[in-house]
């Protein structure tokens, strides 16, 4: 599939790997451009940890590739052999890939995918767990009926 940036008519589409997980470095991030150069990481002041383009790019040019089997997704989760005895069990399609990162987390180094979760935030904030007294903070806020939808 193609996603087309409504900003710039850039593309993104599945294709043959550019990108391995494989190529994140220690910290998680200064390898992981691809081999072409167009993005690179970079920390945004405003929406934190990305990728930027290093260049100008053409309507339609390719910027990244991701094989699916990089991806975290159901289908990798359910064919864990940790998570077998869960096959029976009506997991939501988000539970299964959060056992699964769990899981694949537990291993440590012994994971595939360790480069990869060392690069993710040891902890994550969303309005979806704020309490009534902190969304009262947003209160006057544009971001305040958004929030209680989660």
């Amino acid at each position: 599939g193609t996603l087309n940036d409504s900003r710039g008519g850039t593309t993104v589409s599945q294709a043959e790997p550019m990108l391995s997980m494989s190529t994140v470095s220690e910290d998680g991030c200064s390898s992981l451009a691809s081999p072409w150069g167009l993005v690179e990481p970079y920390d945004f002041p405003d929406t934190g940890r990305g990728l930027r383009c290093v260049r100008a790019v053409a309507e339609g040019e390719e910027l990244l590739a991701v094989p699916l089997e990089e991806c975290w997704h159901e289908m990798a989760a359910r064919r864990a052999p940790e998570l077998a005895a869960l096959a029976d069990a009506s997991l939501s399609e988000t539970d299964a890939i959060a056992l699964h990162l769990l899981l694949e987390r537990a291993k440590g180094d012994g994971s595939e995918r360790a480069a990869h979760l060392r690069s993710m935030p040891p902890v994550y904030d969303s309005t979806l767990f704020w309490s009534e007294a902190e969304l009262a903070h947003l209160r006057g806020s544009d971001w305040l009926p958004p929030s209680r939808r989660l």
